[in-house]
């Protein structure tokens, strides 16, 4: 059975990394940029994978728009899911998702701060982006 969830991305026209409107994970850059192309699978990058990490997508589109807010350039798509992550991981800090642990000594740090997911967030070892929902 297909599951379907939604995903948040931006086009990164103003992304240091690649200005041509490719479909980017919101928060993740450096060696975390994620692209996503619609009809074609993704997968987090192999530093994000091999400590358990995956993509995150929202369980449903009021999830995704509560999370998303009124921010112009974001966009909701709908997406398919394969490969759940249950429980979720904790949330890393900015320099673990976008530079990696080689910084940390191979290993993911305790974040000085305690954060939550979002409501309705959700991880998947893989997402394909079918179409878009809300811009």
């Amino acid at each position: 059975m297909t599951e379907i969830r939604y995903k948040v991305v931006y086009q990164s026209y103003h992304d240091h990394t690649y200005r041509d409107g490719r479909l980017v994970s919101l928060f993740a850059m450096g060696q975390a940029l994620t692209v996503y192309r619609v009809g074609q699978w993704t997968e987090a990058p192999y530093h994000l994978r091999k400590h358990g990490y995956g993509l995150l997508v929202f369980d449903s589109v009021l999830s995704a728009i509560h999370y998303n807010g009124k921010t112009v350039g974001y966009y909701i798509y709908k997406c398919e899911v394969q490969g759940p992550i249950v429980p979720i991981p904790r949330i890393l800090t900015q320099d673990e998702i976008s530079y990696g642990w080689r910084r940390f000594r191979g290993r993911p740090r305790k974040s000085h701060t305690r954060m939550e997911w979002p409501n309705g967030t959700e991880m998947w070892k893989r997402v394909m982006l079918i179409e878009e929902v809300i811009q």
